[in-house]
């Protein structure tokens, strides 16, 4: 098949993303929220912008295992009244600059 073959077919692409809402009334509090995003897409374009976002996740789906094999052997090997933190710094750019000063 080539890309000629795939530039009429529609599919729904279903995707969860991050999203910015307001809090209550206030304009200039707001949070990031993950929802349900859904659109039409070609499958071409669906093809293309899957390619870029694969990576992102086969990192995490490795990363997040190895993550909490981690965590579960640190519960086990530090005394009791331990204070154990755990930073995501890809996440989190705000603490990380905190943490480092």
């Amino acid at each position: 098949m080539n890309d000629q073959s795939f530039s009429n077919i529609n599919v729904k692409w279903k995707r969860y993303e991050y999203i910015h809402t307001l809090i209550g009334s206030s304009i200039s509090t707001s949070a990031r929220i993950i929802d349900l995003e859904e659109e039409g897409i070609k499958v071409i374009e669906f093809l293309k912008k899957f390619e870029t976002k694969i990576y992102k996740y086969t990192k995490n789906s490795h990363r997040a295992p190895w993550e909490d094999l981690q965590f579960r052997k640190s519960q086990k090997i530090f005394p009791p009244r331990t204070i154990l933190l755990i930073v995501n710094f890809g996440d989190n750019y705000t603490t990380q600059n905190e943490i480092k000063s």
